[in-house]
């Protein structure tokens, strides 16, 4: 559905914003310790939203193979682009495997709650 597509898009640019932009002018609101589990809930939503974007109503590899070339390589991308892009972020190999670990239960959620899901958006 076309409204899959655009959320997935805003999502990406908000994953953008929040991975590139400096806060450090914000208030410090201390909710976890480290930002591993932020990583994980950022790809799981991206993989989430990309199944629903893309149909996984029927199972596919090709698809679901698709999914998560798609969202590894914006996180690796988004790893890359603040270690040469920002002097207050850097390269974090724990970062990417949270956002891989993230990104293949999104999709395994999706595909195992397919029917539910589409009763509900389709």
């Amino acid at each position: 559905m076309k409204i899959f597509k655009i959320l997935t898009v805003l999502y990406l640019f908000g994953i953008v914003v929040v991975s590139l932009v400096s806060f450090n002018n914000l208030p410090k609101i201390q909710i976890l310790s480290q930002d591993k589990p932020i990583h994980f809930l950022m790809y799981f939503g991206l993989s989430f939203l990309l199944s629903l974007t893309y149909n996984l109503k029927t199972f596919s590899w090709k698809r679901l193979l698709y999914i998560l070339s798609i969202s590894f390589t914006f996180g690796f991308l988004m790893e890359v682009c603040q270690e040469l892009l920002t002097n207050y972020r850097h390269f974090d190999l724990k970062d990417i495997y949270a956002n891989a670990l993230g990104s293949t239960t999104g999709i395994v959620i999706a595909y195992f709650f397919k029917k539910k899901l589409k009763n509900v958006f389709f």
